[in-house]
């Protein structure tokens, strides 16, 4: 039966290459979206996979909570750094710990030197979490001086060189140098992991960088914290004794108040959707999983729905085979298995085709999204088990219908040609009808998208972007540098900050009386406001080479005094971090976050600690910016040759991540526009071509008649027309809404969704669909109406 099945299909095949190849093609670009889309659902599927072998049912994350200034309960997956060791001595049933923290800095190695985000932990680290070793010994993390590198690290170090024993000098803030050896190196771990690092070094010198002693209750660098208990069952039990230590932190840092501690398992899943911060890698967000699995199921369907209309066009012309087999023997249950064995075969090739177009679109996908995981990365099974699946479900959507309407027919109507072709039917106009609803609704999406780029780089943003940013280490970073951008006359000013504008605010409570605010705090040097262009209203700004003003004044813009209703700012007080400070100024407000907020935010301004200045900021023409940097690329080289440059425009800090996601919607939609137009062209082809072959005869008798080529095919377009005005109709509200959707999640500041968009969107697949039919029924119209006669 099986072999009967697939002659047949293989004979069927031959006789329609042409349709066979246009759809494996087209549902194989479908399927390939799929794949590429199962890529970020697998992200977060298969997390932290490279430790489920692992025994962790005794290792929990401590989360801290927190109350958020709208009263809700938010958390971090961090703990105060001193907490790990006070557990393990005033705990019972705490067996071990381990914490787990990044500083940035540079590390060099010979001639060569590279920027780096350096992981740090406690010598128990390796015994808590095993990772596969390729060189040396994890034993190597009890000295002090060790470093662990990933495989990938090493390489970009050593090349093909043995990297163990030698010796890398690590470059950190606040001027300092740390000598470390190689001691082991480990496996890469895999991006969607808790624990993905290419450098690990001993947490004590992280306390050594930023002068923490053992660790500090009232510091604000909290770790990622792991413990392991004896018993899993107390993990419960565990956080009503960490009573003392809310109150001890709470006391110690008052402006940051803690309502609790609590343990997770380790493996427990969360998304970033539930944390407010973590210092490990967390699952990706359930929104772009949502969005992109949608798309792939939409441009699914619209591959299935054609595949259906091509497949119903093909077996309509099978019925005197199917009035054959039925005479023969076949029940319709034979029939309907030998039209879905077709389909499945149909879509094995497409998928075929899209297992290797995924490949390349896969690929582009994954680094449009920096995701830095792959089709390599997949679990094999994971993605077998789902490609099944999806042969399944599209196997169903294209053939069910076609396979049961054809087979429903008595062989004696069959073999006798009292069936007729029908042309279109209700069901067949539905499913031209979403192909099309569909390529309206992305095609509005990528139109508005586009038009939300433009918006977003014409805000008036309230400050000057034509700034370039250089990160330094310290405050004599700059003062060598300045000096030496005296005598360049491109360079027109220049400041030093802790924070900036556009990249590195953050919220903090403030208070005013006794009320307290949450606001965004930026912590500036001398020359900040002048350099970016921030504009006075009253007031004046801080003088940072007066002694008062480092530490006791304080600048706030419109937003601030109108959200704590203060009357008289310049006489006023602030509590900021528990210090009370003057306000000597006020500014007027700037944008500075587009995913934050559309309304201006409150913000203060105050002096930074010097040894925490942390950017230099150079200000010239617009122009100018391009050769400015090269000129403090060279100085720097000068100044620190051992140290690699690196600069950022204020335009690409404030922007580039807008732009960049902009620019990958945009990408996406017009790739499922174009995928999804030329999907719905080749399906009213279809519906066209068999509409046309069932009204020959009519056709061919108007023109006796004496009817025009233009009046046949407006008569014969009519109903097509009706499909294609209900298509746009529903595409455009779906485009709408999903918009609109789409622009409120991902930004606080975009463009609302106007009508043109809409129009513009529907006129396009509209004209589109017009066009393939006309362009049929055209052909049909102007052939001789005396063949066409004839033939009947």
């Amino acid at each position: 039966m099986l072999k009967n099945y697939l002659l047949t299909s293989l004979r069927n095949f031959r006789k329609n290459k042409s349709y066979i190849i246009i759809n494996a093609f087209g549902l194989g670009i479908a399927l390939a979206c799929c794949i590429s889309a199962y890529i970020i659902l697998a992200f977060n599927i298969e997390f932290d996979d490279a430790f489920a072998d692992q025994d962790l049912d005794r290792m929990f994350r401590i989360h801290t909570e927190f109350v958020q200034p709208d009263g809700a309960l938010g958390q971090h997956i961090t703990a105060p750094m001193v907490m790990g060791p006070a557990m393990a001595q005033d705990i019972a049933g705490v067996e071990r710990f381990t914490r787990y923290n990044a500083a940035g800095g540079f590390v060099q190695f010979g001639d060569h030197s590279f920027s780096e985000s350096v992981r740090f932990a406690d010598s128990t680290f390796f015994e808590m979490f095993e990772f596969r070793l390729v060189k040396g010994s994890f034993d190597a993390f009890k000295k002090l001086d060790a470093v662990i590198l990933s495989k990938e690290t090493a390489r970009k170090y050593f090349n093909n060189d043995n990297p163990i024993g030698q010796v890398l000098t690590f470059h950190f803030p606040n001027q300092k140098e740390i000598n470390a050896v190689v001691g082991a190196v480990y496996e890469n771990s895999p991006q969607n992991s808790s624990l993905h690092f290419g450098l690990m070094m001993r947490i004590e010198h992280f306390n050594e960088i930023y002068d923490l002693g053992s660790g500090s209750w009232a510091d604000w660098r909290d770790a990622a914290t792991f413990v392991e208990l004896s018993n899993p069952e107390r993990a419960n039990e565990i956080p009503a004794l960490m009573g003392d230590y809310i109150q001890i932190r709470n006391e110690k840092k008052p402006d940051a108040k803690v309502a609790g501690f609590k343990l997770e398992p380790f493996m427990k899943p969360i998304n970033q959707d539930d944390v407010n911060w973590s210092m490990i890698n967390l699952r990706m967000s359930i929104v772009p999983l949502l969005v992109f699995s949608v798309m792939a199921l939409l441009i699914l369907l619209i591959a299935c729905f054609n595949l259906t209309n091509t497949s119903f066009a093909i077996t309509a012309r099978r019925l005197k085979e199917v009035g054959i087999r039925k005479v023969i023997g076949a029940s319709r249950q034979h029939i309907i298995a030998q039209f879905l064995f077709e389909m499945v075969l149909t879509i094995l090739i497409s998928l075929v085709v899209g297992l290797v177009m995924a490949k390349f679109i896969a690929a582009e996908f994954s680094d449009m999204w920096n995701l830095g995981y792959g089709m390599d990365d997949l679990n094999g099974l994971n993605l077998f088990i789902a490609l099944i699946i999806l042969v399944f479900v599209a196997s169903l959507i294209a053939g069910l219908y076609p396979a049961m309407a054809n087979s429903r027919f008595m062989p004696v109507q069959l073999l006798k040609s009292n069936v007729k072709i029908k042309g279109t039917n209700w069901f067949t106009k539905t499913l031209v009808m979403l192909q099309f609803a569909i390529s309206v609704f992305v095609l509005i999406n990528g139109i508005i998208f586009t038009q939300n780029t433009k918006f977003q780089e014409s805000i008036n943003y309230g400050f000057d972007m034509n700034v370039l940013i250089v990160p330094i280490s310290s405050e004599s970073d700059f003062t060598i540098l300045n000096n030496q951008t005296k005598s360049y006359p491109k360079i027109t000013q220049t400041a030093i900050s802790h924070h900036q504008l556009g990249w590195s605010s953050y919220p903090f409570p403030v208070a005013v009386d006794t009320t307290e605010y949450s606001v965004q705090h930026i912590e500036v040097g001398q020359d900040f406001f002048e350099t970016m262009g921030l504009h006075l209203i009253e007031g004046r700004f801080l003088n940072m080479r007066n002694a008062q003003d480092r530490t006791d004044a304080i600048v706030v813009n419109r937003a601030f005094v109108e959200h704590t209703g203060m009357k008289d700012p310049l006489s006023q007080y602030v509590s900021v971090r528990d210090k009370r400070m003057r306000v000597v100024g006020v500014i007027e407000n700037h944008v500075d976050n587009l995913f934050r907020s559309r309304e201006a935010e409150p913000f203060v301004f105050y002096g930074s600690k010097p040894n925490e200045y942390q950017m230099m900021l150079v200000k010239g023409n617009q122009s100018d910016l391009g050769d400015i940097k090269d000129y403090m690329s060279t100085i720097w080289k000068k100044n620190f040759p051992e140290r690699p440059f690196e600069a950022t425009f204020q335009e690409d800090a404030m922007l580039g991540g807008i732009r960049e996601t902009n620019t990958n919607l945009k990408k996406i939609f017009l790739f499922l526009t174009v995928l999804g137009g030329l999907l719905s062209i080749s399906g009213i082809y279809a519906m066209a071509s068999l509409n046309v072959e069932k009204r020959t005869k009519e056709i061919g008798v108007r023109k006796v008649l004496g009817a025009s080529v233009s009046y046949l095919i407006g008569l014969l377009s009519r109903e097509f027309a009706v499909i294609l005005g209900i298509a746009a109709l529903i595409g455009s509200l779906g485009g709408f809404y999903l918009s609109a959707a789409l622009l409120d999640e991902i930004y606080a500041y975009h463009i609302s969704v106007g009508i043109w968009p809409l129009i513009a969107g529907s006129l396009v697949i509209f004209i589109m669909g017009i066009a393939t039919t006309s362009w049929i029924i055209g052909k049909a119209a102007t052939s001789n109406p005396v063949e066409s006669l004839r033939d009947e």
